[in-house]
């Protein structure tokens, strides 16, 4: 089973040597998923070349069926929850999720049998979506409210949200941009399911 929790960094691609240069300057002790989004036609050309950079990561790749497969990644994240059984079925070894800013399509998304769900952007949706599913100490009789399926905040992120988040928050993971990752401290966070 790939384990996908942890940082995610997303990663543009513009040309070939600018994203070689980004994925070379990642420590790969920090990071292990690379999540692929927006308007990548352009990278569709490369995908030998995108293979073998990608090696040592998962990768995860929004809503290309096609291009996940082409890159080998290990999750695809879709937009509508409607489409993971059919997936699921032809490609039994794809984890799949799904990314939101709503709580009720988190809900959704788990109950069409997503195996994770990227809610954001943090700086839309704010803190208390994140703690009204995935609290660390949950009050009981709001238990039914919280999800099972692993929760990862995107977004842009500053140290103190962080650390607020690792404090009462219990995520799967964050996904930063690049230039966030590089001048945020993200040694100390946990990340569970």
């Amino acid at each position: 089973m790939t384990n996908l929790f942890g940082i995610h960094l997303e990663i543009p691609f513009r040309t070939l040597p600018n994203f070689e240069l980004a994925i070379k300057s990642i420590d790969m002790t920090k990071v292990k998923t690379i999540w692929l989004r927006g308007d990548l036609n352009d990278l569709k050309s490369h995908c030998d070349e995108i293979n073998l950079l990608l090696s040592d990561f998962n990768v995860l790749v929004e809503n290309d069926i096609e291009l996940a497969l082409s890159l080998s990644a290990k999750a695809i994240l879709l937009k509508d929850p409607d489409d993971i059984q059919e997936i699921k079925k032809q490609h039994h070894n794809l984890k799949i999720g799904v990314v939101t800013n709503e709580v009720v399509d988190c809900k959704n998304a788990e109950l069409f049998k997503a195996d994770f769900v990227y809610l954001g952007p943090y700086q839309k949706i704010g803190f208390e979506p994140y703690e009204s599913l995935t609290p660390k100490e949950p009050p009981y009789e709001w238990m039914i409210l919280n999800i099972i399926i692993p929760v990862f905040a995107f977004g842009n992120f500053n140290q103190k949200t962080l650390n607020k988040m690792d404090k009462h928050i219990k995520l799967g993971g964050i996904a930063l941009k690049l230039d966030d990752f590089e001048s945020l401290s993200t040694d100390s966070l946990i990340f569970n399911a």
